[in-house]
Formats: C-alpha cells, sequence, structure tokens
C-alpha cells in the first residue's frame, strides 16, 4: 500500500525546530524579533507569512521540495512550482480553494500563513523541512552563517562608510545597515542602493551574485561588499566575479556566528570578499584591514575552449 503523506505544517515544523533548539517562545521572540503571541498563533496553524518567514529564517528552517529555480526565498519556488505547471494564478486558486488575490499576496512575499500550506498541498505535495547539513560543520547548520562583529567593522572601514542596505538580512546579524530585508522578504527584488552588505545563504548565494553583478552594471548601487564561500572553480565566479569585482582572499578560516549568536568552528571553506564598485581608496584600506590578496577586476581571460580531453578532466 503506497504511504500516505501527512500535509505540510509551517507551524507544526517551527514549533519542533524551537523545541529542538530548546527555545522557549520568549527566547524564539528575541531572535526573530516577533512577539510571542505571533509565534504562538503562527505554531497552531494561522498567522501572516512575513512573520512566519522571520521566524523560520531565525530557526534556518528551509523547506524541500520545492523548484531551486524560484531563488531562495518560499514564495518565489511556490511561484516558480505554478509556472513550471503550465498554470495561472486563476488555476492554482481553484485548484487550492483559495482566492486569487490570496495567491497574488503570496506570491508578492505576503498573505497568510494558511494560503501558503494550501498551495504547497497543491504545487509540492511532498514538501518537508530540509535536512539539516552538518557534515562538514559540526557545530551549526551551513546556511546560517553571521559575519562576526570584527569582520563586520573592518569592513564598513574599508568602505569607509556605513552599509545602507542588508539584502539578506538575518534576525541575529550585527551588520546593523540602514535598511534590512530577510531571506523571505524578496530583498532580490526591491532596490539596491548606496552601499550594500551580502553575507548570502550558502544555498542560494549564486542568485545573490547575480544581482550584485546586475546592480553594480547598471549604476543601480554604488558599492556592494559580498563575503563568500571561495570557489573559484564555479562558473557563478568566472561569469559574474572575475573581470567585475576586486576579490580579496582571505588567510585563513573565518570563525562565524550561529543563529543566536554563538562562535562556531572555523568555517569548512576559504573565504572570499567581492566588491563591486571598489575605488582606490576602498582597495588599499581593503590591504590594510586584512591578510588577504587581492585579484583585481582588471583579470586577463583565456578565450580558447579546452580540448575534449581537457574538458573531460577539468569538470
Amino acid at each position: 500500500m503506497a504511504q500516505i503523506l501527512e500535509p505540510f505544517r509551517i507551524g507544526r515544523a517551527v514549533a519542533e525546530a524551537r523545541r529542538s533548539a530548546g527555545l522557549t517562545l520568549h527566547d524564539l521572540s528575541r531572535r526573530a524579533g516577533v512577539s510571542p503571541s505571533a509565534i504562538f498563533e503562527m505554531e497552531k496553524g494561522s498567522g501572516r507569512m512575513r512573520t512566519a518567514a522571520r521566524v523560520l529564517d531565525a530557526l534556518d528552517v528551509r523547506i524541500a521540495g520545492l523548484p531551486a529555480s524560484g531563488g531562495p526565498t518560499l514564495h518565489g519556488r511556490l511561484r516558480a512550482a505554478r509556472e513550471r505547471r503550465g498554470w495561472s494564478v486563476a488555476d492554482v486558486a481553484a485548484r487550492a480553494g483559495v482566492s486569487e488575490n490570496a495567491v497574488r499576496r503570496v506570491e508578492g512575499g505576503g498573505g497568510r500563513v494558511a494560503t501558503v500550506e494550501a498551495l504547497l498541498r497543491l504545487l509540492a505535495p511532498q514538501a518537508r523541512v530540509r535536512r539539516e547539513e552538518r557534515a562538514r560543520w559540526q557545530s551549526g547548520r551551513r546556511d546560517t552563517r553571521l559575519t562576526p562583529p570584527a569582520v563586520v567593522e573592518a569592513l564598513r572601514r574599508a568602505v569607509g562608510r556605513p552599509f545602507d542596505l542588508d539584502p539578506c538580512h538575518h534576525p541575529g546579524s550585527l551588520v546593523g545597515a540602514a535598511t534590512a530585508h530577510g531571506i523571505d522578504e524578496d530583498g532580490l527584488r526591491r532596490p539596491w542602493r548606496g552601499a550594500v552588505f551580502v553575507n548570502p545563504p550558502f544555498t542560494g548565494a549564486a542568485f545573490y551574485i547575480r544581482r550584485a553583478f546586475a546592480a553594480w552594471r547598471s549604476g543601480e548601487a554604488e558599492v556592494i561588499v559580498m563575503l563568500l564561500a571561495a570557489q573559484p572553480h564555479q562558473a557563478t565566479f568566472h561569469d559574474y566575479i572575475f573581470g567585475a569585482a576586486d576579490v580579496f582572499l582571505l588567510r585563513g578560516r573565518v570563525r562565524y556566528l550561529g543563529p543566536g549568536g554563538e562562535v562556531r568552528d572555523r568555517a569548512p571553506f576559504p573565504v572570499a570578499v567581492a566588491i563591486f564598485g571598489a575605488d582606490d581608496g576602498v582597495v588599499v584600506r581593503m590591504l590594510g584591514e586584512f591578510d588577504c590578496i587581492r585579484i583585481p577586476r582588471t583579470v586577463e581571460r583565456g578565450t580558447r575552449s579546452p580540448r575534449d580531453d581537457l574538458r573531460r578532466s577539468i569538470g
């Protein structure tokens, strides 16, 4: 007999993650920046998705079973799941038993928890909490790695001004940007202005790198500082960073913070700071603040495609 999957419940996922982390409602309230009553309401199956997004982010709960092409946000991935089926908003509303306006609100990053759960039942019947990824970093989950305050201050001094925007903000972040958007508050789609600081979730870094490149190329933002796992072999680095941003490879491994501010073990990957729009002053100050190696924006590229045997060797 086929196994009948129980519908995914956001409130239940939050309650289980909160208890697993040993947090009370008040503990989670302080971490997420929302009221205990709002969390209580959500755990009972109601409430608004903007509140739920902050709580899910604070607990580092990610939902698996939706297309990654929708980006790092839950509502973006729901929209991608609808479009993959070729369904209109009206089609989905009728099938899920909700109003068209309710679907539009969810796809815009708002709406109610109950509407999102109805859409998940329709579009992602096998939705589940993504399994924790601790194999390479035993003291915490890899997507929630907050920038240490000493690194934030050094980057702020290098840029020579406070940060105006943090488009992938975590409630526990110490960046202190004038404007901050959480992962599920669609910082990718909102305007990027002034000095932007980006420490993206590991699993969604490529989306933020492409957005940073677009904001720099169009002149939308003045300077964009990205703290990234150094992966120069990746196509994203070749296509959107090298030749566009100054890259600073930091010596050693960064000790990131966990979602509650706890100091983690050293990161299992080397760290690069990519800066779009760095002038000579920023470059000089970066080299003064960090023990690092700079790969300047004016890199030279090879143009010849590798032979077939070489292509097989360099995958």
